[in-house]
């Protein structure tokens, strides 16, 4: 799970329906989320220079 602060979250739950379970994203497919990331990353990187 993503957070923008030092707190572990065990279940999350947004607008009535659950995101988060055992701390785990449970709505995203996370590996491709990842991948997809990464790649974009890597061509903001190729872009700077």
């Amino acid at each position: 799970m993503l957070l923008a602060g030092p707190t572990q979250v065990k279940h999350l739950l947004v607008e009535g329906r659950q995101v988060g379970r055992d701390g785990q994203v449970v709505t995203r497919d996370l590996p491709h989320l990842l991948e997809r990331h990464h790649r974009l990353a890597q061509g903001l990187m190729r872009a700077e220079g």
